[in-house]
């Protein structure tokens, strides 16, 4: 019989939203004794009730898949081995969000699946329009997403209209900490081009978020209505859209599911980004989870998002990436079955853009390939390194560099005589695709120690340079990161134009590459500089 599930057992309902099941619960290609139910018959037959002849809807374009895994993970504390792991997915619709629940037998009472099928399906119990909660009113339904409804309404004594998000009736109220989640985010972002939280609050017996109500159509209507879209307009998106990458980047906010539907175009020609209901925190950032609800968009995920391996900042700028060569190719991105995608974990390399739309400024083509390259490590590290090389060749003229193929951590003291210095090492070490990182030059600088670690961890090489800075002392926060470097084991070049008895006396038997501040001595130091770069990062 196949199991089933205590009606009253709201425990369940806990699990079924906040316990929604890391990516490694579902890997039925490695989990032993794992078993994978037919797409296209008996599907989630495991939780109906087969003695009552319930069943679900096995539509091919509208199919629900089941998978029934033993799990393997560490805190076994709350699920047991029939733990099982419910997808629901519209496979018709490449812009829709899949969601996996896991939930675990819990000594059921009853045989209903009713919650079950509450819980994976859309409730249509919608709220009515002149439905009043706290002090705003129904104007309409929008639309309906997997935990939440959304509504158009306005405030009851100012009239201004604004977007109402309900926590669905079919989860329980308790639950409400995750779907405030998105509040919180968008709390912390505060930027004009991320969409603005007004209020959130529970009343009425109704956990509710106000978002400001935005003029205008998201990008995937936009995108449909015009084709192929004008190079400026896709500058436009990318560059607005990445600065607000990089804001999250200064946050530890991945947004997890851009895709068209979630940027909006706005009636001013401005886009702003929507829907920050299934972010993850990373780094430091504890308002955020870690381990989130994994729900994506399979259509827009990133290899590594699907793949389930960690993923940081780079996911989204995958998916930004898909989304502008969708707007230059005029084509959707070619995916030949999205159940394959799910099942498999993998998606194919995107075509470069060149190959589909000959017509695509080149300029714009490498900032796109860019971004959408398979490996996380072969992308642009960080929106500010896309968000230079848009501003360089849109600005400036200059054709972008392709993504960096690692960094280079440059300790210089924070004074302005050392820029000339920092220029040339940033010549240098271009020519190897390494990006030059000045950490006076890096946006966050609240725990600057703490980016400094993160910094040097990341980099492939550290520069560091002893020249005396004050009173004919070398900066000892300069020689603290050199030292770090060493304790590390990070290949390290020292420079110094300091005669030798002013480089600290534990530093002496280490080979110091000496230059003087002047052309001809900066040429030399370029040169000698770019031969040790090279020593470095031979192949083996």
């Amino acid at each position: 019989m196949a199991n089933s599930i205590n009606d009253q057992d709201e425990d369940l309902f806990n699990t079924l939203l906040i316990g929604l099941s890391p990516f490694e619960d579902i890997a039925t290609a490695t989990a032993p004794g794992s078993k994978k139910v037919n797409f296209e018959s008996e599907v989630l037959a495991s939780y109906a009730n087969t003695e009552s002849n319930e069943s679900w809807d096995t539509d091919p374009d509208k199919t629900r898949i089941a998978f029934a895994t033993p799990l393997a993970t560490p805190d076994t504390s709350s699920i047991d081995d029939d733990s099982t792991l419910v997808s629901s997915y519209d496979f018709s619709n490449d812009d829709a969000t899949m969601t996996l629940i896991h939930s675990h037998r819990n000594t059921p009472t009853s045989t209903s699946s009713e919650h079950l099928k509450a819980a994976a399906t859309t409730s249509q119990n919608f709220l009515e329009p002149n439905s009043r909660i706290d002090r705003y009113v129904i104007d309409k339904h929008l639309d309906s997403g997997g935990i939440s409804h959304l509504f158009l309404a306005h405030h009851v004594y100012l009239k201004t209209k604004v977007v109402l998000k309900v926590l669905r009736p079919d989860f329980p109220q308790s639950s409400a900490n995750i779907f405030f989640q998105e509040a919180k985010t968008l709390a912390q972002m505060q930027h004009n081009g991320v969409v603005r939280i007004i209020d959130a609050s529970v009343a009425d017996g109704f956990a509710y978020i106000i978002l400001e109500c935005l003029e205008g159509q998201n990008l995937r209507h936009l995108t449909e209505d015009m084709g192929v879209m004008p190079p400026r307009r896709v500058l436009d998106m990318l560059e607005e859209v990445g600065k607000v990458l990089q804001r999250q980047e200064q946050l530890g906010i991945v947004h997890c599911d851009i895709k068209p539907s979630n940027i909006w175009a706005q009636s001013d020609g401005s886009f702003r980004v929507i829907d920050y209901g299934i972010a993850q925190g990373i780094q430091d950032n504890d308002d955020l989870p870690s381990t989130p609800l994994k729900t994506y968009t399979p259509a827009y995920a990133s290899p590594e998002q699907l793949a389930d391996l960690n993923i940081d900042h780079r996911s989204d700028i995958y998916s930004l990436g898909l989304i502008a060569w969708e707007m230059v190719t005029g084509q959707r991105i070619p995916v030949d079955n999205l159940r394959t995608i799910v099942t498999t974990k993998e998606r194919p390399k995107v075509p470069r853009v060149s190959d589909i739309a000959p017509n695509c400024p080149s300029e714009l083509a490498i900032l796109i390939d860019g971004m959408t390259e398979h490996d996380p490590d072969k992308r642009y590290q960080s929106s500010s390194e896309m968000l230079r090389q848009l501003e360089a060749y849109r600005y400036q003229g200059e054709v972008p560099d392709p993504p960096y193929q690692g960094s280079v951590f440059v300790a210089l003291p924070f004074r302005a005589e050392f820029d000339p210095i920092y220029t040339v090492i940033e010549k240098a070490c271009k020519q190897y695709r390494l990006e030059a990182r000045r950490m006076d030059r890096m946006v966050m600088i609240d725990d600057i120690w703490g980016q400094i670690v993160q910094e040097m961890d990341a980099a492939k090489i550290v520069i560091a340079d002893f020249s005396p800075a004050d009173m004919d002392n070398v900066n000892p926060n300069v020689i603290t990161e050199a030292a770090h470097a060493r304790a590390i084991k990070k290949p390290l070049i020292v420079l110094s134009q300091g005669q030798p008895e002013t480089i600290p006396f534990d530093w002496r038997h280490f080979q110091i590459l000496q230059y003087t501040n002047q052309n001809d001595g900066l040429a030399t130091m370029e040169k000698d500089l770019t031969d040790r770069l090279r020593f470095i990062t031979k192949p083996s």
